[in-house]
């Protein structure tokens, strides 16, 4: 698990400097066929609990075929639960391993971190482009620290096939988040609400 405490430049932030060096890259290479527009998530968090990142995408389908697939780069050791998506689209996303290894040989991973892909669990048939909100619940695990997440967009013809996958736009990085431990109150009350399912 890569944790950072200080400010200075690390593998990470390093990492990060990198993909938007190749994001102006691609911005004045290519057209974009899907991207993100906005990333919406907290800048504090808990250790051993949950928060949602939001992705605005604005989506211009190729041949009303594609398939969606978004992706998260979180440390080792966090987990995304579910991922849905709703706008001018709605429906659910599930993990996929060859999505997540595809990125990785894309984009690499820098210590401590690691690509997880999901794709939707149905294909786009819109010919026009359209909107779509995606949200990932992110569970951290119990270190605490200071991270920095990137995310990806983009299509698919054949989740099956590495070889299927494709991007217009590269990765965005999200704010700075920082996790602290829970505290003994907040412990138990989850404890608490745990027990009577709420």
């Amino acid at each position: 698990m890569y944790q950072q405490k200080s400010t200075s430049a690390s593998g990470p932030r390093r990492f990060l400097i990198c993909l938007s060096a190749v994001t102006s890259l691609a911005i004045l290479s290519s057209a974009c066929g899907i991207s993100i527009e906005n990333i919406e998530m907290p800048s504090t968090g808990y250790t051993s609990s949950g928060f949602e990142v939001g992705l605005d995408l604005i989506c211009l389908p190729y041949q009303g075929g594609e398939i969606g697939y978004c992706a998260a780069l979180l440390p080792d050791g966090w987990s995304t639960d579910t991922v849905y998506y709703t706008g001018d689209c709605e429906g659910g996303m599930t993990y996929n391993s060859i999505c997540s290894d595809y990125l990785f040989s894309q984009f690499g991973e820098p210590t401590g971190y690691v690509w997880s892909g999901f794709v939707a669990d149905s294909a786009s048939v819109l010919l026009d482009s359209f909107h779509v909100n995606v949200t990932l619940e992110v569970v951290t695990d119990s270190v605490p620290g200071i991270f920095w997440l990137a995310f990806q967009a983009g299509w698919t013809y054949d989740p099956d096939d590495p070889d299927s996958y494709a991007w217009d736009d590269p990765p965005h990085y999200g704010n700075e988040i920082e996790i602290s431990p829970l505290s003994l109150v907040q412990t138990s009350w989850g404890m608490v609400k745990a027990l009577f399912s709420e």
